[in-house]
């Protein structure tokens, strides 16, 4: 968070945080970012320029600034209107307003209302409540073009998919969120959450009832991947193994984009995605390269019954499934390794999830993220995100035999916890043969560490 909370110090913190943006773009022969649809888009998309935190600090700064200039009676005033902004975003994307406007160029408006069947004035005013905050143009009277801002939903076929399931599917669960409280004050049931007060069905069921609308979810899903659900740690854990071959068990792997990108990564790994439904899966398989899909299947699998795969299997990865269920289905999905981890020891299985900071450890901008998932959670199976105590609590409580002997973490929220069977865990009855350090690493008998917490950032 900013260092300063004055109004001058805040000024400063932008000019300097500004400064530093522009002298590394300079170095690097990028431009600077414009509204244009032409413009250079380094500075977003460039991870290489190392602009992350500097971006960070600025952001906090100047959302400060702002906040403190225009008090709480503006900040409430445009945070209880912003539905309002939600509605028009999603007629526009609804309607195909956007692909519509010529992407270099501009419409008049009688010709786009005539285009997408909207009402003149209607489209216009609701052209006009979103360039306000530049997200169209109009440099004529009654005359629009696109920005940078909404052209990219021209190209980017996963962020749209974003907005699609956000506004449509999930925001009208949202606003059952406070009705449900009423009535299940405190359940921890995950069937029993926002999504299905509204709905009248679960999550899964919903979209196994409407594939059309599955199949947006699992782009949409591909696409939060880009933003903070980067898979970089599960390649870091195959590089670490040392191994040109291998395989990788992604249950509840749903539409497989995750081992389609590890297959391009890993040329001699094959790969399982194993999930109820193959209809996502299916889809995205059929955009794959002969080579990827031939080392890459499908099996049909719940993960709250016992693990059957484990002969050569390297690992199994729960990745982004478990923050969807309560901690005492969490418990139940962990206990169906447990069968073959005990045939097969040296199988890791891998938890990668976010794995959230305490409160005041990030900049409020990048906390704000995380807590949003966080709240998505809870609308839509009544779960949550996990801090590192939150992840050992679960684990431990799923079998006391599980061992944490490793947690990969990346710059952001996203982890691997990397767990083993301790075969040599007694309850007390008998002799213990091993033991896990106070780093998270696993000592044998004789005191000798096998593994250790790793934290890379």
């Amino acid at each position: 968070m900013s260092s300063h909370t004055d109004l001058l110090g805040l000024a400063v913190d932008i000019t300097t945080y500004s400064k530093q943006i522009v002298d590394r773009l300079r170095e690097s022969g990028h431009g600077q970012p414009s509204y244009a649809v032409d413009s250079p888009r380094e500075l977003w998309e460039n991870p290489k320029l190392g602009l992350k935190e500097v971006k960070s600090k600025l952001t906090d700064s100047a959302n400060t600034l702002l906040t403190l200039i225009n008090g709480p009676m503006l900040f409430h005033r445009n945070l209880f209107g912003v539905h309002y902004d939600l509605a028009a975003l999603q007629i526009v994307l609804d309607f195909n307003v956007l692909e519509s406007i010529p992407v270099k160029g501009s419409i008049d408006l009688d010709t786009l209302s005539a285009k997408v069947g909207i009402d003149k004035n209607k489209l216009g005013r609701l052209l006009r409540l979103l360039g306000t905050q530049r997200y169209v143009e109009e440099p004529q009277f009654e005359v629009f073009q696109h920005t940078m801002l909404s052209e990219v939903l021209l190209r980017d076929e996963l962020l749209k998919a974003q907005g699609s399931v956000q506004l449509d599917d999930m925001h009208k669960a949202s606003v059952e969120a406070s009705n449900y409280l009423r009535a299940n004050p405190n359940c921890d049931k995950s069937e029993v959450s926002p999504f299905k007060h509204k709905y009248g069905t679960s999550l899964y069921e919903f979209y196994d009832t409407h594939p059309q609308k599955a199949i947006v979810f699992a782009k949409a899903m591909q696409g939060i991947t880009r933003f903070d659900r980067p898979f970089t740690l599960l390649t870091q854990w195959i590089q670490d193994t040392g191994s040109d071959t291998g395989k990788m068990i992604d249950v509840g792997g749903g539409s497989g984009h995750i081992v389609l990108g590890l297959a391009k990564e890993f040329p001699a790994w094959n790969f399982v995605v194993q999930d109820l439904h193959d209809n996502m899966f299916a889809e995205t398989l059929s955009e794959a390269t002969k080579d990827l899909s031939s080392r890459v299947a499908f099996v049909h699998h719940d993960f709250f019954t016992t693990q059957s795969l484990y002969q050569g299997v390297d690992a199994w990865v729960l990745r982004q499934c478990l923050h969807n269920w309560s901690d005492e289905d969490g418990a139940k999905i962990l206990k169906q390794f447990v069968p073959a981890m005990e045939k097969n020891p040296k199988t890791a299985l891998l938890v990668n999830e976010s794995i959230i900071p305490n409160h005041g450890d990030l900049p409020f901008n990048e906390e704000r993220s995380f807590r949003q998932i966080d709240i998505a959670m809870f609308v839509t199976t009544n779960a949550k995100q996990r801090t590192e105590g939150d992840w050992r609590a679960l684990i431990a409580s799923a079998d006391p035999r599980l061992r944490i002997t490793r947690i990969l973490r990346d710059t952001g929220t996203m982890g691997v916890i990397e767990i083993h069977l301790d075969t040599g865990y007694t309850n007390g009855n008998g002799t213990e043969q091993g033991h896990l350090l106070h780093d998270g690493g696993y000592a044998n008998g004789d005191g000798m560490g096998q593994e250790h917490l790793q934290l890379n950032s």
